[in-house]
């Protein structure tokens, strides 16, 4: 009897910690004091070798896609962003992929090409995960046109959750 219960709390365990690497939808943006703080600037390399800066990007919506090569639910979410991506390129909207420990450029730039990912794919350093409290992948900020973060959500969410806040900062003036 005690090995069946003790196995049954293991399990519990297991499917607690699964779901905690791979993140949920949570229904606040669980800031953590960081709305309407600047955010951190940051230059990260992209998949071309080409230096990035956040700052690069005054004056647009900025969405950052902190991601990782082994979480599953990632690549659902570069396909939704890379949706808006070009439902926007005539806008003043920049999507980000920051991917964190998934490999190098080259492997980057092929998951990013069979995935059909045409927006800027950085490889993000411990520094610039540490620096926007990033535990968990997927994670996602929106940074608006003056470069506070205004949104930040833990997991996979719907794409229209995203589309309407895109929306909302691109009226806001």
């Amino acid at each position: 009897m005690r090995n069946i219960l003790f196995g049954g709390v293991l399990a519990v365990l297991i499917v607690s910690m699964q779901i905690a690497i791979v993140g949920q939808p949570k229904e606040s943006s669980s800031l953590s004091g960081l709305e309407f703080r600047q955010a951190p600037d940051f230059e990260l390399t992209d998949i071309n070798g080409e230096g990035v800066h956040l700052s690069d990007f005054q004056g647009r919506v900025v969405m950052l896609q902190f991601w990782a090569q082994w979480c599953t639910s990632c690549e659902g979410d570069l396909r939704v962003f890379q949706e808006i991506h070009e439902n926007n390129l005539d806008r003043e909207v920049t999507i980000l992929g920051l991917g964190y420990a998934s490999g190098s450029r080259g492997e980057i730039s092929q998951l990013a090409k069979s995935l059909g990912v045409t927006f800027p794919m950085l490889l993000c350093t411990e520094e610039v995960r540490s620096d926007y409290q990033v535990a968990v992948f997927p994670t996602t900020f929106v940074i608006d046109r003056q470069g506070r973060i205004r949104d930040r959500r833990v997991g996979a969410l719907e794409s229209g959750y995203w589309k309407q806040r895109v929306e909302e900062l691109l009226a806001d003036n």
